[in-house]
């Protein structure tokens, strides 16, 4: 059993913060649920999250046929829903 932690934890929420970026807001709300405070934001934010889809903690712009994930990815992705 460790003594003392083996990493810092407000060197772990810095990182986390320093991630933030546009695709943020998205993934919270299609992971989580979680939604903007405003009301017009949760619209404009559920109208534009149906144009995306998160795979394997990734998110990916959804296509007219498919999203635009790797052709590996989706050959998985395909399996997996035929199982």
């Amino acid at each position: 059993m460790l003594q003392t932690p083996t990493i810092d934890i407000e060197e772990v929420k810095a990182e986390e913060e320093e991630e933030q970026d546009w695709m943020t807001p998205y993934r919270n709300f299609l992971i989580q649920g979680v939604l903007p405070s405003d009301e017009n934001e949760v619209q404009c934010l559920k109208q534009k999250a149906s144009y995306y889809v998160i795979f394997d903690g990734k998110l990916f712009k959804r296509g007219l046929t498919s999203t635009q994930m790797p052709k590996e990815q989706i050959y998985i992705l395909h399996r997996a829903r035929t199982l």
